[in-house]
């Protein structure tokens, strides 16, 4: 059985190939087989084109998970650029502009580690611009899960840039605090929304509502909702289970006084889940 529309080209060309030749160019049923397997390579070439946008945004967000656990920036780059092309697709357009902007988001994270911070900026506002114009279009109908993806992930978007950035603290901390607000009212059991209400509960100082503590729990809180995630659509944001370990690893240490032992278990159990998780290896395990 013909599985892949690669196969049934190579079959298609054969028989043309025969069809062609002057034994049977002659015949009678010749010219109405040719025009029906002309037809047939049109019609699965049409359907192999409707699928290229679909899985040309899967190839690209697997592109941008696999260069953020390793630090590479070109890689990042190189992904966001892929997603770039895809955002006037009427169906997929949303989306490939939500990944642009975690890619440019997880960009300024290695450009930091490379002391590029004028780089990391750049990558930081075009991320929140690619998150705005994701939220924009998508539909109105667009499950709260969706909703609250796309609102969470410009909240984050926004906290590295005003934490980079420091002068725009003022500026976009309220954004930031509604953003927060309005994914948790959507999607109170979303892991990443989680994740992101965590670290704003760990960073944020004790006289304005935060707490080192809170936010640990918070994040545990977190890893238990990963750990029990199931996404059937790979479309949809599926990141942060590994990166929840090796990101909680740094607030043990972060600590005072350091957490070194819990830090350990949560970059082992990181490095189980991803072994290439450059941070973890590089940033994390020498400090335990």
């Amino acid at each position: 059985m013909v599985k892949h529309f690669g196969e049934w080209a190579v079959y298609i060309c054969q028989w043309v190939r025969i069809m062609t030749s002057a034994k049977w160019s002659g015949t009678r049923w010749y010219g109405r087989a040719a025009a029906g397997l002309t037809l047939a390579v049109l019609a699965l070439g049409a359907a192999a084109e409707a699928k290229k946008p679909r899985e040309k945004l899967l190839e690209a967000k697997r592109a941008a998970y696999e260069a953020n656990f390793k630090n590479d920036a070109r890689g990042l780059q190189a992904a966001a650029e892929k997603l770039d092309a895809l955002a006037t697709d009427r169906e997929l357009g949303a989306y490939a502009l939500y990944y642009a902007g975690w890619t440019r988001w997880s960009l300024a994270a290695a450009q930091l580690q490379a002391n590029e911070k004028d780089g990391a900026i750049a990558s930081l506002n075009r991320s929140a611009e690619d998150l705005r114009k994701a939220v924009a279009l998508l539909p109105e109908n667009a499950s709260s899960q969706s909703q609250a993806e796309f609102q969470c992930q410009l909240a984050s978007s926004m906290i590295s840039l005003a934490v980079v950035d420091g002068k725009r603290l003022a500026e976009l901390l309220p954004e930031v605090q509604k953003l927060r607000k309005r994914a948790l009212e959507l999607a109170p059991g979303n892991p990443r929304v989680v994740m992101m209400d965590a670290g704003m509960l760990f960073n944020t100082p004790a006289q304005y509502g935060g707490s080192q503590e809170k936010g640990i729990e918070r994040w545990l809180e977190a890893i238990r909702l990963f750990e029990a995630e199931r996404i059937a659509d790979p479309v949809q944001p599926d990141w942060g289970r590994a990166l929840a370990y090796g990101w909680l690893a740094n607030l043990y240490l972060s600590m005072t006084p350091p957490r070194k032992g819990e830090a350990k278990e949560a970059a082992e159990r990181a490095l189980a889940l991803q072994p290439d998780f450059w941070y973890v290896k590089t940033q994390i395990l020498p400090k335990v």
